[in-house]
């Protein structure tokens, strides 16, 4: 219950980071604020890495506030120690994933902006504060991993302790580039081993396809319109979403079962900003305010749209009373006190391809199980 409780307290931090993101890039558009909020708290996604024992939400929340804190610093300058508690938090972030480090790029544009705002010394200092919390926080793990392993990164020793991790061969950049339209399913609707419905994802994809090509007529449509957007917010979310795309891309290439989408979710504020941008630049400044409601509950209505999936495939499966009379006997006992005691095939145990196999499973307990159990079924 504690490791779940902090990573739902991861998810109420990012929502909360991604508000103070979004209302410092765009402090005259409120309602931008709360529609990032949405994107990224009603992604199903999301809510069920926050709801589950993982480190993702976690990772969402340090990354934001990690990159919040440097465009505050930027847009609305600080005193020059502010930028200890963004290597603070950076390190933090680089604690919690190993991706973490991978906002040394965002920092960097934003710092660049700053160097031109304040000058070389000024920025001097602020990367040497940044530093100076960088490694109080996070720098001590790194260097042990650098001691004990000769690596930053120990992927040696990981591959070495999971012989199954690596892939025997990376994919080529073709075959890797096929598992982008898998990894944007990923991000918004596959929860495990639930897949939600292709009307769902087929959604997103358009909902991400609008926004992004938004994206594209953006910078003519703010030169010709005086859009109020910072060239650099776009810049820096650009720079966030895609040195951690790109990572995700690389981790699907080399890692066995490396292709979830759900590790792109510690960029996920820079993609709902992004999206929202792109969407804006779409229609006219008068009417943002309302797309920014309707985004809102567009989210809400993916949100909505997966509790009956997800409770219909984790819900606990009906009791039935004995005596059980499957097609198949096998009463196979396992070591904690699982029995299956035999499957049911309705429509018999072939099949033509493409077509669905109905199965039916019947365990039984003598007593209760303080193991955990994964099923796996295959098809053979």
């Amino acid at each position: 219950w504690a490791a779940r409780a902090v990573s739902m307290l991861g998810g109420l931090l990012a929502l909360l980071g991604t508000w103070l993101l979004a209302r410092t890039c765009f402090p005259a558009m409120p309602s931008l604020a709360l529609a990032a909020v949405a994107v990224v708290g009603f992604n199903p996604q999301f809510l069920f890495a926050a709801a589950n024992i993982t480190n993702d939400a976690l990772s969402a929340a340090t990354n934001v506030f990690t990159v919040w804190l440097a465009a505050r610093n930027v847009l609305y300058p600080q005193k020059v120690y502010a930028w200890f508690w963004v290597g603070v938090l950076a390190g933090l972030a680089a604690l919690t994933k190993y991706s973490g480090p991978l906002l040394a790029l965002p920092l960097l544009i934003l710092m660049i902006y700053y160097w031109r705002k304040v000058g070389w010394r000024a920025t001097g200092q602020a990367i040497g504060y940044a530093l100076i919390g960088a490694l109080l926080t996070g720098g001590w793990y790194y260097g042990r991993n650098l001691w004990n392993w000769g690596e930053v990164v120990p992927l040696t020793q990981m591959a070495q302790a999971l012989p199954t991790l690596l892939r025997p061969e990376p994919f080529t950049i073709a075959r890797t580039l096929e598992f982008i339209p898998w990894l944007i399913a990923a991000y918004w609707g596959v929860f495990v081993s639930v897949i939600a419905s292709p009307a769902y994802l087929a959604t997103t994809q358009s909902f991400m396809l609008v926004g992004g090509l938004g994206l594209l007529i953006w910078p003519w449509r703010a030169r010709l319109r005086g859009y109020p957007h910072d060239r650099l917010v776009v810049l820096m979310a650009l720079g966030w979403f895609g040195i951690f795309a790109l990572s995700v891309l690389n981790w699907t290439r080399t890692v066995d079962f490396g292709e979830q989408g759900r590790l792109l979710l510690a960029a996920s504020p820079a993609l709902a900003l992004l999206l929202i941008v792109g969407w804006q630049a779409w229609l006219p400044v008068r009417w943002h305010t309302w797309l920014h409601g309707a985004i809102v509950l567009f989210s809400l209505g993916l949100a909505l749209s997966q509790i009956d999936p997800l409770y219909t495939a984790y819900r606990m499966p009906p009791a039935v009373a004995p005596p059980l009379t499957p097609d198949r006997m096998i009463n196979a006992q396992f070591e904690a006190g699982m029995q299956l005691v035999g499957v049911d095939l309705p429509d018999g145990a072939a099949i033509r391809p493409g077509q669905p196999l109905p199965l039916t499973l019947y365990f039984s307990t003598p007593h209760m199980i303080d193991g955990f159990y994964t099923l796996f079924i295959h098809l053979a």
